[in-house]
């Protein structure tokens, strides 16, 4: 019985699949596209390695990280693993928009 909790416990259906996908997406388009407008192929290749890459640490590792460091208090809350990840998604999704709005030729 305990087995099977453990394993729902950092469990995602399709929606926090998709939601956990978004917050790099939202990352990318925010912060990134906008600032691709140089002419140099070699610049832009390596710019846009380093943009997915760090996208996909900041906007998909690190949130169920996060969502999963908080469920284990919890004693592997799989409510608590959810309600942190669907926290993290809108504030990401808000946090890049201002960003992009404060400074939109910095990264």
């Amino acid at each position: 019985m305990d087995d099977i909790k453990r394993k729902k416990f950092n469990h995602l259906s399709w929606r926090q699949w998709l939601l956990l996908l978004s917050m790099p997406a939202c990352v990318v388009v925010f912060r990134h596209l906008p600032n691709l407008r140089f002419s140099d192929p070699a610049y832009l290749f390596h710019e846009r390695i380093g943009a997915i890459i760090g996208a996909v640490i900041i906007g998909c590792l690190v949130p169920y990280g996060i969502a999963w460091v908080c469920g284990l208090p919890m004693r592997r809350s799989h409510v608590g693993f959810q309600c942190v990840l669907w926290f993290l998604a809108p504030a990401t999704f808000l946090l890049n928009l201002a960003l992009l709005f404060d400074c939109p030729t910095c990264y």
